[in-house]
């Protein structure tokens, strides 16, 4: 027992840090105009670029390990599908991370060069940068489609309040909204991600709760 509330307060630990991380990033991201030369132009006056895309990436890549902890306090009984929500949300978080790993590298090349007078990387950089949008959006989409069964796994666990499945399906729902009206490369695109982190952080803070023994039995 105690090893295992070990290991939840750890999970959810990394879950928090990542949740903040990438959120921290998301807030700190300057908005893109459509252009693809004025985008080149703000990535490249903006010093912090590859940092905040750094810190978004080490993010992700925690909060799709620290989403697992969720495993540990299920109560429902749905363990099959709650891992099959959980591996969708998590491969929707991987595709959005691909984005921002071409943001941080290749974009970040490129913005550079054109700020050194190299016009030539504006039509690769567009054509590129229109494909790692593609992944984002078929990212979005899937954290979309895990939070609909997620949603329904906590509205069935005993042990947690009823609005953190409400939650999960409010990502959902605004994740469409988000992937069918917005532009992909607009911050309403990532209504999915950015309300699935905030079910992320509602989830690391219950079982935080756990461990502390002032919420659910752990184990």
């Amino acid at each position: 027992m105690h090893a295992t509330r070990a290991l939840i307060r750890t999970m959810a630990m990394i879950l928090l840090a990542g949740t903040i991380m990438l959120g921290a990033g998301a807030v700190a991201h300057p908005v893109l105009p459509a252009d693809p030369e004025a985008q080149l132009g703000v990535m490249a006056a903006t010093p912090y670029w590859r940092a905040i895309h750094h810190l978004m990436i080490a993010g992700s890549g925690l909060v799709i390990g620290g989403i697992w902890v969720r495993l540990y306090i299920d109560r429902s009984r749905l363990t099959g599908l709650l891992v099959l929500a959980l591996a969708v949300v998590a491969v929707g978080l991987a595709f959005n991370a691909w984005n921002v790993e071409f943001m941080a590298g290749t974009g970040a090349t490129d913005a550079a060069r054109f700020a050194s007078g190299d016009m030539s990387v504006v039509p690769s950089f567009a054509s590129r940068h229109i494909t790692s949008l593609d992944a984002a959006r078929l990212g979005n989409a899937l954290v979309v489609l895990g939070c609909l069964p997620l949603g329904w796994v906590e509205w069935r666990d005993p042990g947690r309040p009823v609005w953190i499945a409400v939650l999960a399906w409010v990502a959902s729902l605004c994740g469409i909204v988000g992937v069918t009206v917005f532009d992909p490369g607009s911050r309403g695109a990532l209504a999915a991600v950015a309300f699935v982190s905030l079910w992320a952080a509602a989830t690391a803070v219950l079982a935080l709760r756990v461990t502390d023994g002032t919420g659910s039995r752990a184990g």
